[in-house]
């Protein structure tokens, strides 16, 4: 796949392009869906499949750190990648790209630049300065421009007992208990620490990847040395005690470790920073400086305060015990 940033970067000579235009967040299965619309259209008109996303994303512009993201920008690009796209184009999101006509986006992004042939976007989808570019007007110019523009498909879950604890209400799709899969129904997922549904909606374990880098050592003085995952800015939407599983980023032949990771702040230690902190089981490896991506598979417990580093050290002790449980691991010798 090849990645652009900047529509000024886009190389000279497209000979007409499939596009699909959205935020992306998460890469759950509704968007994968779209991704198999837009590679089949391109495969049959013999054209270049394109997904257009935004770097930062608008609500990060317009208000920032107030949606917890899903994944990383490395994430994204590599899930996006996986799905056969030729080109994934980032646009910088900025006041000028936010007061850009609808009118002028059209004509200059899509027909002058990209030469779309056919858009694949969704039927509320909203573009251009005030948001006043619609489907509606995409279809006409369409008509007028010589390219065609359908909807994007719309992909539900059905829930019930089997996701293991109730669903917020927020989530739920108008149709029973059916949920439109969404990077809003990823995020309460999360939120509620549901990794089982998360999963289900985004048809992998959910995972954050990160750089190993030195921490306050802290878990080595009691017995339970820690990796610490970088986050950078990242707010992830979960929070507690997890067990997981870990791997190196771009080694799919490593055998995956299984471990425990504290996503949190730390209260026993006064910690005021968010850190993903995850302890290897039955093995220390060195980690540091390689690139970990981490799978979320249940919730142990929510992050507690201790009265002492002792109490702090049982309870690890217990969420271990409890993670190999899940993984049906032998105790340790």
């Amino acid at each position: 796949m090849q990645l652009i940033r900047g529509i000024n970067n886009l190389p000279a000579g497209i000979d007409g392009t499939v596009v699909t235009i959205g935020n992306f967040d998460g890469v759950h299965r509704g968007h994968r869906a779209i991704f198999e619309q837009v590679t089949a259209q391109a495969s049959q008109r013999n054209l270049q499949s394109v997904v257009m996303s935004f770097q930062p994303l608008p609500h990060d512009f317009f208000q920032p750190g107030t949606v917890q993201r899903l994944s990383t920008l490395r994430d994204k690009v590599e899930a996006i990648g996986n799905c056969g796209i030729n080109t994934l184009l980032f646009l910088r999101f900025n006041r000028e790209l936010a007061n850009l006509p609808a009118e002028t986006f059209i004509h200059e992004y899509l027909i002058k630049r990209l030469r779309v042939r056919h858009l694949i976007v969704g039927d509320d989808f909203r573009f251009g300065h005030a948001r006043k570019g619609d489907f509606a007007m995409l279809q006409r110019a369409g008509h007028e421009h010589g390219f065609s523009v359908s909807n994007t498909p719309t992909v539900t879950l059905t829930t019930g007992a089997d996701t293991g604890r109730s669903v917020n209400s927020a989530a739920t799709h108008e149709h029973g208990d059916k949920q439109r899969i969404s990077s809003s129904a990823v995020r309460l997922a999360l939120s509620d620490n549901n990794c089982e549904l998360a999963a289900r909606f985004l048809g992998h374990v959910y995972q954050i990847t990160g750089s190993v880098v030195r921490g306050q050592q802290l878990g080595r003085t009691i017995g339970f040395p820690t990796a610490n995952v970088c986050l950078k800015t990242m707010k992830p939407a979960l929070r507690g005690v997890f067990a997981v599983t870990a791997s190196l980023h771009g080694d799919p032949a490593a055998k995956p470790y299984h471990g425990v990771a504290n996503l949190g702040q730390r209260p026993t230690v006064d910690g005021t920073r968010l850190l993903l902190e995850v302890n290897i089981l039955d093995a220390n490896p060195d980690l540091y400086g390689e690139k970990l991506c981490v799978h979320f598979h249940t919730h142990l417990r929510g992050e507690q305060k201790f009265n002492s580093l002792d109490e702090l050290k049982q309870a690890i002790s217990k969420d271990a015990d409890n993670a190999r449980a899940y993984f049906d691991l032998e105790p340790p010798n």
